[in-house]
């Protein structure tokens, strides 16, 4: 599938599924940006590898919070860990990514896998934020 024919598909499937989206392209990456239940999602497609793509949702954490980095490692490992599908990954910043990257069908429908995708993200986001919140421990 070529680059362009990516980006329209994906965004025309999310359209689909009744989102609003934006879409950024730069230097061979194009960013597809939808909001789902007030929280916003992006898709990320490569230019060298269309049929591949990226879903993530992410949060800036408070100082105070990404002070205690070795936790963070730690509730992100467990996490990525417990949540079939999703990836918790803390950036330089010491903030946090839920993805998850997936090799999406050139055929058929992608209404339902967007959906499981989403919704895989969505848990992973829940547990994270409920285990940050409780104890130290993961």
């Amino acid at each position: 599938m070529l680059f362009e024919e990516a980006i329209q598909r994906y965004d025309a499937a999310l359209g689909g599924l009744g989102y609003a989206t934006e879409v950024g392209s730069e230097d061979g990456t194009c960013e597809i940006g939808f909001v789902r239940a007030g929280e916003t999602f992006y898709l990320e497609v490569r230019e060298e590898e269309p049929d591949l793509a990226r879903f993530t949702l992410s949060y800036a954490l408070d100082d105070a919070v990404k002070r205690d980095r070795s936790r963070l490692a730690e509730l992100a490992a467990g996490n990525t860990s417990a949540c079939l599908g999703a990836s918790t990954v803390i950036d330089e910043d010491g903030d946090v990514e839920f993805r998850h990257d997936a090799f999406l069908p050139a055929d058929g429908k992608l209404g339902p896998v967007l959906e499981r995708i989403l919704d895989a993200l969505e848990s992973a986001q829940q547990r994270f934020f409920s285990k940050l919140a409780g104890p130290t421990t993961v």
